[in-house]
């Protein structure tokens, strides 16, 4: 999508670690390539950023500094199952009118007429992290109702997340699934 833009502004929304950064520099050295994450992570990666030179690059400190740009893709890596108020962010996000949204790495399970199950993680010991598991053809609905058209939608393939500690009603249903939008 991206490689042959002479001009394309990426945001890497939750983007924690800077491997999107360096695979997509790889195909288009003219991407602008904005980075938002929590104020600790930005704080070490502004720092990594400055001191490397990186190109194209920049940290966003607060969310409202998109409305500056006009942003092209946004990428949300395995991180809006984590945000309490996911509905809020999404809205706010979609207002800017990109073309394309990208969900990867998204917790969805089939069958039930919950929309959303919230989940306690405690496999990062001490801390506990909550963590919403979405319906899938709710959060399909929940984009394409903001005037997008699903054009893509599979098994994210470069991780197997392990749902054996869940219940065996949603066990079954569960993936962990990739989901890619564009604008109608």
């Amino acid at each position: 999508i991206f490689k042959d833009y002479k001009n394309f502004n990426f945001l890497d929304f939750g983007a924690q670690y800077l491997d999107n950064y360096y695979f997509i520099n790889k195909y288009n050295k003219n991407i602008n390539y904005y980075y938002f994450d929590q104020p600790n992570v930005n704080k070490v990666v502004e720092e990594f950023v400055s001191k490397k030179n990186l190109q194209n690059f920049t940290v966003l400190k607060n969310i409202n500094d998109l409305s500056k740009v006009n942003i092209d893709f946004i990428y949300f890596g395995s991180v809006i199952q984590y945000i309490d108020n996911y509905n809020e962010i999404i809205n706010q996000l979609v207002s800017l009118k990109q073309k394309y949204i990208f969900f990867s790495g998204l917790n969805s399970f089939k069958g039930s007429s919950l929309k959303t199950i919230i989940c306690k993680k405690l496999n990062m010991f001490p801390k506990i992290n909550y963590c919403y598991f979405f319906e899938e053809e709710y959060f399909k609905n929940l984009i394409i109702n903001l005037g997008y058209n699903l054009m893509y939608t599979s098994k994210n393939p470069f991780s197997e997340v392990n749902y054996s500690n869940l219940e065996n009603k949603l066990k079954i249903n569960c993936k962990y699934t990739d989901l890619f939008f564009e604008r109608k």
